[in-house]
């Protein structure tokens, strides 16, 4: 039952946010549904095969989208990329170390929950180092969401990429190879 209404909150969600010509809203909707579903008691877990093998899908999107093009404007440009990133590890760090120091948050709990990087692993961490896990996945979470909404208005209003983006390929119909 959880299932079912998780998959019927996050496509409505993701329809909406892609009506609106939001570019993340496949990413924001189901994200936003599972914090929904979370936050109100949900109890949905995936099996740790699926979790790994979805893991892998991206890793491997990721790596399919890095082309010489890319490596060669991240080598003409590495001391902005290497100052806005320890700047983003700075600033998250302070912040957790402020609101664990004004005692708004336990300070694993804020520390974690403030912390740069990847929410999966920030999430083992925390519960490794006896933090609330669910409210790290919230701020974690919560982070992510307001992140892709700011780079999405950033794309639309700021670099004048307007209008819809490339068409979504579902099913990719070229030839087929055997499998090795």
């Amino acid at each position: 039952m959880q299932w079912s209404f998780l998959l019927l909150l996050s496509s409505a969600l993701a329809a909406g946010l892609e009506l609106t010509g939001i570019p993340a809203a496949l990413l924001m909707g189901p994200m936003v549904a599972g914090a929904i579903v979370g936050m109100n008691g949900g109890t949905i877990r995936l099996p740790r095969p699926a979790f790994l093998c979805a893991q892998a899908l991206i890793g491997t999107m990721i790596a399919e989208s890095i082309h010489p093009g890319i490596i060669g404007t991240f080598l003409g440009n590495w001391p902005l990329f290497l100052a806005v990133v320890l700047s983003v590890i700075a600033m998250s760090t302070l912040s957790g170390f402020v609101i664990s120091k004004l005692n708004i948050l336990p300070g694993t709990t804020a520390i974690w929950g403030s912390s740069a990087g990847a929410a999966t692993s920030m999430l083992v961490m925390a519960d490794a180092y006896g933090a609330d896990v669910r409210l790290v996945a919230f701020m974690q979470y919560l982070r992510v969401v307001f992140v892709a909404a700011a780079a999405s208005l950033v794309a639309r209003y700021w670099a004048g990429i307007d209008g819809p983006g490339p068409e979504i390929v579902w099913f990719w119909a070229g030839p087929s190879r055997p499998l090795p």
